[in-house]
């Protein structure tokens, strides 16, 4: 049923404005607040930079300038090889933080350590034969007249 532009805004007009949710009512953080934090562990100096660049020059949320140079450093085939302050690995432990865990293969049930994210079979042929992977057939000649150059 098509309103007219009256008649969306007649029932709304008696609402009151809502609040905002302040920061210490919200039990997650925001992605604004998780990047702040992630930002607090860079040197004062990259933390001035990150700022100015971000709320100043870009005039972008924080999240989104550091979401925004994933995808660069990904792009441009970076994003594997990341610069690690040496004071994170002491200071937070970030060596080892999750071990790969040995899974089972969907298929044939052997435990394998996983190389990919959300990798399901232990092998290409296991997954070929649970069908998940595409096999594209060889093609077939059909045609009567064909002539095969065999040498005897």
């Amino acid at each position: 049923m098509k309103h007219t532009t009256d008649e969306r805004y007649e029932s709304a007009e008696n609402l009151e404005p809502v609040d905002p949710p302040r920061a210490h009512e919200c039990p997650a953080p925001t992605l604004e607040q998780a990047a702040e934090l992630l930002i607090s562990k860079l040197s004062p100096a990259l933390q001035n930079v990150c700022y100015e660049t971000a709320y100043l020059q870009q005039r972008i949320t924080l999240w989104a300038f550091i979401a925004g140079h994933l995808l660069r450093a990904y792009e441009n085939g970076v994003i594997w090889h990341p610069v690690l302050d040496p004071s994170w690995s002491s200071e937070f432990g970030m060596r080892g933080v999750r071990p790969p865990v040995e899974t089972p293969c969907e298929q044939c049930g052997v435990f394998y350590t996983p190389r990919r994210w959300k990798q399901r079979f232990c092998s290409s042929p296991c997954g070929i034969a649970a069908g998940t992977v595409p096999v594209t057939p060889e093609p077939v000649a059909t045609s009567p007249n064909l002539v095969l150059n065999v040498r005897l």
